[in-house]
């Protein structure tokens, strides 16, 4: 693979579904600074609607199922499909390095729970997580594959830059949020866009999640200097 930078632009060796993420990702940056789209693929396949968010309306579905007896893994998540109307799918080869294989059984109990927290539940119970990969279609998976999969997301910071906040400022606190210790393991990546007013974001979507609660929160006042 190599990247070559040349007055027209880039020129991009690669397989074909990087070719495609460099593509998305560029046209998700033109969105973003306001600019038209230059590919001929449907606008729609670059929205800069977080992807974790997208499946917003069916994990907010209230389930009520009752499972007291050990049951096939498998069977309780085509279930929880049918009540909420998402696709559940799982990766085999990351829980199967946990022990977990299609014959293996737990048990579930919710009574109008969303859908979204009895997953985390039942999922965290069992050392697994999901991820949202489409507007109905959540992943089951483990928290080592979870978090070793990097997302490209953008954040408007218009409105919090317009509170008096400064970008490095913004970077710094999302940073400390999430540990810079942590963020350096996961290879995780914070860059602001000045073109576009964005925080253009890589990280899992559990950090993606923690960086949103960092933006909304208020910033700390300054403190008062004390006299010498």
């Amino acid at each position: 693979a190599s990247v070559e930078e040349t007055p027209e632009g880039l020129i991009i060796h690669q397989q074909d579904t990087t070719l495609f993420r460099c593509v998305r990702f560029f046209e998700r940056l033109r969105a973003a600074r306001g600019l038209p789209h230059r590919t001929s693929f449907d606008p729609a396949r670059f929205s800069l609607q977080p992807r974790w968010s997208q499946a917003d309306q069916v994990l907010g579905k209230s389930i009520t199922l009752s499972y007291l007896q050990p049951t096939l893994l498998l069977d309780i998540l085509e279930r929880l499909e049918q009540e909420s109307g998402a696709t559940i799918l799982v990766d085999w080869l990351a829980l199967a390095d946990l022990g977990w294989t299609p014959d293996s059984e737990t048990t579930l109990v919710a009574t109008q729970q969303p859908l979204g927290q009895l997953l985390d539940e039942m999922l965290q119970a069992m050392d697994l997580a999901y991820c949202v990969i489409g507007p109905d279609r959540i992943q089951v998976t483990s928290p080592v594959a979870l978090n070793a999969r990097l997302e490209v997301e953008f954040y408007p910071l218009k409105d919090q830059l317009a509170g008096g906040q400064s970008p490095a400022g913004l970077i710094q606190r999302i940073t400390e949020r999430l540990g810079a210790d942590k963020l350096a393991k996961i290879g995780g990546t914070l860059h602001f866009d000045a073109h576009s007013q964005h925080l253009i974001a890589a990280l899992p979507q559990p950090q993606q999640r923690v960086l949103v609660q960092a933006l909304q929160a208020p910033a700390s006042p300054p403190q008062p200097k004390s006299d010498p």
